[in-house]
Order: structure tokens, then sequence, then C-alpha cells
């Protein structure tokens, strides 16, 4: 079974986009079906 994430850190204006960043593709994983990431390298091609 896999690890939960772990929580994104609050913001601060340092690093707010890179927590936004993190925070928009966690909800797209999720909207994807939330895909394994051994299943997301298999569909990358990776």
């Amino acid at each position: 079974m896999a690890r939960p994430m772990n929580p994104l850190p609050a913001t601060d204006g340092e690093n707010s986009l890179l927590v936004d960043f993190a925070s928009a593709l966690r909800a797209l994983r999720s909207r994807a079906g939330a895909p394994t990431l051994a299943e997301m390298a298999q569909r990358s091609g990776v």
C-alpha cells in the first residue's frame, strides 16, 4: 500500500507559487481518478 501524501506547507510570500502549483497537481491527479505513481509513469512512457 502506498504512503499517504504529506500535507502541503502553509503558504507565505516566498513559496506560495510552488505550493499553489503542487495543490493544482494534486487536484488534477484526483480528477484523473487518483492513479498510482506507477500508473502515471506507464501512461507517460517514463
